[in-house]
């Protein structure tokens, strides 16, 4: 009975964050993932593509943005991981470009249910391309995970600190962080920036079907723009080695883009012998 109150008390918890989240940033397109507690083993090298096709238009499938994001990960040792990342975009009937450069370190704190709820941190750094904009961005990720028998819950709360510019002339208007498409020819850019601190959270629930199959329901809110996304998607593991995920994204408000197809390829490999 205590167990089942104290499971009772944290999926009341995970419900009321979820409504009570302040307003924060834009949801993150080149991701979509919500991150478990658990990081790569000690020299284990994963090398993962994650690419999306997206579109605002609510009506046609033509006014669309691809992306496309390389990452290497590795495992420095059982409880550290590093990683980087080289993002990509492009849209409709235009070149792909290089968009950002991102690096991540993230580790947890405990073995798996030493602790009511698994607890893990993720820091990041993005260095965008379009530096005129914005010219770094540092993020700080908690990472909560429970397990509910076959049933897992997991929470990325999330702050970001950017340096941004701010347009000469108009100080109340900051520019759109995180540049994909910008133009630096109706914004003045040679401004001062400014350090603005923003906030999110992903969420997800799935189903643990076995290691080769795992449904799950992911929730992605970014409030600065009233953006909300919700996922639905699973896990599939090919072989050994080798993983995927497939989804669907639906934009839950008029701000969000309205339909989304991500993919995501995953190559596992151990540098050392384990």
């Amino acid at each position: 009975m205590t167990l089942f109150c104290q499971n009772l008390k944290f999926l009341f918890l995970v419900v009321l964050l979820c409504f009570i989240s302040p307003k924060v940033f834009a949801v993150e397109y080149y991701e979509l993932e919500v991150y478990g507690y658990q990081t790569a083993n000690l020299h284990e090298l994963e090398i993962e593509n994650t690419s999306s096709v997206s579109s605002d238009d609510r009506e046609t499938f033509t006014n669309r943005i691809f992306r496309s994001s390389m990452e290497f990960n590795y495992g420095i040792s059982d409880r550290w991981e590093l990683s980087t990342y080289l993002d990509y975009t492009k849209p409709v009937d235009d070149h792909a470009e290089y968009t950002a450069f991102r690096a991540h370190a993230r580790t947890y704190f405990a073995e798996k249910d030493q602790l009511p709820v698994d607890l893990g941190l993720y820091f990041e750094v993005e260095l965008p391309r379009n530096y005129r904009a914005k010219d770094v961005g540092l993020e700080i990720k908690p990472i909560l995970e429970k397990d509910f028998s076959r049933w897992t819950i997991r929470l990325n709360p999330a702050v970001e600190f950017s340096h941004v510019a701010v347009p000469v002339g108009d100080n109340s208007k900051v520019v759109d962080p995180d540049g994909d498409v910008i133009s630096s020819q109706t914004q003045d850019l040679s401004s001062d920036k400014v350090w603005i601190a923003e906030w999110g959270l992903s969420s997800s629930i799935s189903y643990n079907f076995s290691e080769y199959f795992r449904p799950h329901l992911d929730w992605h809110l970014g409030f600065t723009d009233q953006s909300s996304l919700i996922m639905p998607s699973v896990d599939l593991k090919l072989a050994k080695d080798i993983k995927a995920s497939i989804g669907a994204g639906f934009g839950l408000t008029p701000t969000t883009e309205n339909r989304i197809v991500m993919a995501r390829l995953e190559f596992e490999s151990f540098l050392e012998g384990r």
